[in-house]
C-alpha cells in the first residue's frame, strides 16, 4: 500500500527535501547475477520486460550510441540518465535543456533540414501537440504502459513518465491562516498588489494552469477579472516570479513544483513554501515523451524511454519535484502518490490542445491586458 500524504492542504518546505526522497541504491551494470537482465530485475523491472529491454539494447548497439534528449526535463533527469548509462554502459545520453518554444523550434529545424540529432523529445501537451500536428514526432508505447496511471497516458499515443503538480508558492512570512489553501484564496483582496506569475498571455506555466482551472470550473471569467484587479506582476519566466516571492517583493504566485525545485537548486534556500493539494481542484502537468520521425537510432530512443518508466527511474524522478506515473509507486515526502491526488482536474489532451489555446488565450489577453 502506498504511503499517503494527508489530503489536507500541505505546505511543503521545499528547502528541506531536495535530496530527502528515499531511492533505490544506484544500479551496478551487469554486475548482478544474470547479467543485464538481472540488473534490470534488481531495479524493479519484470523478468519479461527485462528480457525485452536486453534485446532492444543489442539492437541499439548497431547504431549511433549517443542519445540526445531535448526538452524541459533534460536537467532534472540527469541522475536518471546516469543510471541508464551505468545500466547500458555502451550508450550515452546528452540532455539539452530547452523551454517549450525552444523545443518546438529546435526539433522543427532539425526535421525540416534532415540533420536530426534529437533521439527523444520531452515536453508538455503544448509542445507535443505542435510537433505532432506537423508530423515531426511520434509516440512510443513503453513496455510498462499497462501499469501507468491514466494521467500518464494520452489518447494520441503519447506517454508521460512524470507529472508536475501546480500549487501556490508563498513567502514564509505569511501566517498559517493567511496562506492560500485553494486557488480561489489567491484572488482574495487580501493579496491586492501581492500576486505574481508568469505572463498568462503567453503560452506557458500560467496560461496552462488557468486553462485547467477554467475548463475544470474552478475559475470563471469573473474570477479572472478579480485576479487582474489585484494588480498582479507578471514575468516572462518562472525563475523571476519565484525569486520575487522569495525576496518578499510579492507574497504569492501560481507555480509548478518542478519550476520551484529548479529555482531552489539554483538560488539556495529561498524562504518559500509550496501549497499542494489545493482544496478546490488539483492540476498536474504531464511531461510527455516522443521520438522524432527521422531519428538516427530508433532502438536506442525506445530503450531510453522504456528505462524512464522503470521503478528505479521513477523513484529518482521524485527527487526533482515530480510525481511518477507508474502505478503503485510509494508517495514521496512531498506529494501523494499519483492516484491519491484529491479532486484531480483533467486538462486538454494533445489532440484538443490547440482548440484549448484558441479558446482561452484570447480571453486571458483581454482580461489581463485591458
Amino acid at each position: 500500500m502506498s504511503k499517503r500524504v494527508p489530503l489536507a492542504i500541505a505546505a511543503v518546505a521545499l528547502a528541506l527535501t531536495l535530496a530527502a526522497c528515499s531511492t533505490p541504491a544506484p544500479p551496478k551494470a551487469v554486475a548482478s547475477a544474470g547479467g543485464l537482465e538481472g540488473t534490470l530485475v534488481a531495479q524493479g523491472v519484470s523478468e519479461a520486460n527485462a528480457k525485452a529491454m536486453a534485446k532492444l539494447y543489442t539492437k541499439a548497439l548497431a547504431g549511433e550510441k549517443t542519445i540526445h534528449f531535448y526538452g524541459i526535463s533534460a536537467l532534472p533527469l540527469r541522475e536518471t540518465f546516469d543510471a541508464f548509462e551505468e545500466t547500458f554502459p555502451e550508450l550515452k545520453v546528452v540532455g539539452t535543456q530547452l523551454n517549450s518554444p525552444d523545443t518546438i523550434t529546435r526539433v522543427t529545424a532539425e526535421q525540416s533540414s534532415g540533420q536530426v540529432a534529437a533521439g527523444v523529445v520531452n515536453g508538455t501537451s503544448n509542445v507535443i501537440s505542435a510537433l505532432d500536428e506537423n508530423k515531426f514526432v511520434t509516440g512510443y508505447k513503453p513496455l510498462a504502459a499497462s501499469n501507468l496511471s491514466k494521467a500518464g497516458v494520452d489518447a494520441a499515443g503519447y506517454y508521460a513518465n512524470v507529472v508536475s503538480p501546480y500549487g501556490a508558492v508563498y513567502n514564509n512570512s505569511l501566517k498559517k491562516d493567511e496562506a492560500p489553501k485553494a486557488w480561489t484564496d489567491i484572488i482574495n483582496s487580501r493579496f491586492d498588489g501581492q500576486v505574481t506569475a508568469v505572463d498568462p498571455t503567453i503560452v506557458g506555466v500560467m496560461s496552462t494552469a488557468l486553462i485547467y482551472l477554467s475548463d475544470g470550473g474552478v475559475l470563471d471569467e469573473a474570477a479572472l477579472k478579480r485576479l487582474a484587479a489585484l494588480d498582479p506582476k507578471f514575468y516572462p519566466d518562472t525563475s523571476s516570479a519565484i525569486n520575487a516571492v522569495g525576496s518578499g517583493e510579492r507574497e504569492v504566485m501560481f507555480a509548478q513544483s518542478y519550476s520551484v525545485f529548479k529555482v531552489q537548486q539554483a538560488a539556495g534556500n529561498l524562504p518559500i513554501k509550496f501549497a499542494f493539494p489545493m482544496s478546490d481542484g488539483n492540476v498536474v502537468q504531464q511531461f510527455f515523451l516522443a521520438i522524432p520521425k527521422k531519428v538516427t537510432n530508433k532502438s536506442a530512443s525506445q530503450l531510453l524511454i522504456d528505462y524512464l518508466f522503470t521503478p528505479h527511474a521513477q523513484q529518482l524522478s521524485k527527487k526533482q519535484g515530480y510525481i511518477p506515473t507508474l502505478k503503485a509507486q510509494p508517495a514521496g515526502d512531498l506529494f501523494p502518490a499519483i492516484d491519491d491526488i484529491p479532486n484531480p482536474l483533467g486538462g486538454p489532451s494533445i489532440e484538443s490542445n490547440a482548440a484549448g489555446l484558441k479558446k482561452w488565450v484570447p480571453v486571458f489577453a483581454k482580461v489581463f491586458k485591458d
